[in-house]
């Protein structure tokens, strides 16, 4: 195989009809297109290789960090009325450090080489609100009342459920434009590794995560969208009708 550094290089899984099996390739990150590549030697199946999310390690990291919230020791106060002082609060250094554990767990989950979907949980998960309760409430700084706790809690749940809806780390995406052969680019809006280039009327394999989408053909104007939401792993459908360059209109593209 190629010797490529990790971040210059994506799994590009091909299907192989003459030997039906599957092989997986190598493929330089923006300037080959999603799909082709160097070819490994020989057939290889894709078992070898870890395209899902170890969803047993996903459940875990949630349970561990719903464990270490309520190991935090509560700090009890007397709820003076005449500041609206909280009867129980926490220190959010702690819930800090605990969301920052939970974050790297939540993300080795993930397969290395999906990268769009590791930036994704790294920028994405949920840090406690820094409602600060004051500090004549209990006679020290920077602690948070216990409902924070509780939408941080709901805030990793809801993560945890958006990853666990599929363990696959891949998803079919399908783009047409109207008129055919454009070209498009998918960038993802969390990290530079995974960006894919590839024409219309085609099928690519794509790694769940949140990217920008641009279609562009020669004497038409471009089409956009910002901010597509691939993390759940469902078959999805890009169209674009593209309007010529003398046309009064832009260019629309539509996410199914």
């Amino acid at each position: 195989m190629m010797n490529l550094p990790r971040q210059c290089r994506l799994l590009v899984h091909h299907s192989d009809a003459t030997t039906g099996c599957s092989r997986w390739s190598v493929a330089v990150v923006g300037s080959l297109l999603f799909g082709l590549g160097l070819g490994l030697a020989g057939c290889v199946h894709p078992a070898s290789f870890n395209t899902a999310i170890d969803m047993q390690r996903l459940r875990a990291s949630k349970e561990g960090t719903a464990r270490s919230v309520k190991g935090i020791r509560a700090i009890e106060g007397s709820g003076f009325s005449a500041l609206e002082c909280p009867k129980r609060a926490y220190v959010l250094a702690d819930l800090n450090r605990i969301a920052e554990a939970g974050s790297a767990e939540l993300t080795s989950a993930i397969p290395d080489q999906a990268e769009p979907l590791r930036a994704f949980v790294r920028s994405s998960y949920p840090r406690p609100a820094a409602v600060v309760v004051p500090y004549e409430c209990f006679s020290r700084n920077g602690l948070v009342p216990s409902p924070v706790v509780d939408e941080f809690l709901s805030d990793v749940t809801s993560l945890y459920n958006q990853l666990s809806r599929e363990p696959t780390i891949i998803i079919e995406l399908n783009v047409k434009s109207n008129p055919s052969d454009g070209s498009y680019v998918l960038r993802s809006i969390h990290t530079d590794v995974g960006k894919v280039e590839n024409t219309t009327n085609s099928t690519a394999k794509i790694y769940r995560g949140i990217y920008n989408f641009s279609m562009t053909r020669s004497g038409f104007k471009p089409g956009r969208l910002e901010g597509v939401n691939f993390v759940n792993s469902t078959p999805r459908l890009i169209e674009c009708q593209l309007k010529s360059i003398e046309d009064s209109d832009d260019s629309t593209c539509q996410y199914r």
